[in-house]
């Protein structure tokens, strides 16, 4: 699978991180979407997506376990991805 790197580009002051989701949805097959259910950012890049009937998948992590978002070890974390 290869990876690609998308940087911000400051030379547009505003919308510099729109700009940039439009390059990465125009560059991938399908997006996947790892959201805490309130950051905005990933709203707006999810809402991007189905705009342009870009495949997707959404997964919405659990709320915080406490003042940081931690798990026990990586079976917490695989559990959090599959939604087992």
């Amino acid at each position: 699978m290869p990876l690609h790197l998308h940087y911000l580009n400051f030379k547009r002051k505003r919308g510099a991180f729109a700009h940039r989701t439009v390059a990465v949805l125009a560059d991938c097959d399908r997006a996947l979407f790892i959201h805490d259910g309130v950051s905005r950012g990933t709203s707006n890049e999810l809402a991007m997506a189905i705009r342009d009937a870009k495949p997707h998948s959404l997964h919405t992590l659990p709320p915080a376990k406490g003042p940081s978002q931690s798990f026990e070890d990586d079976a917490d974390w695989a559990e959090v991805l599959v939604g087992a």
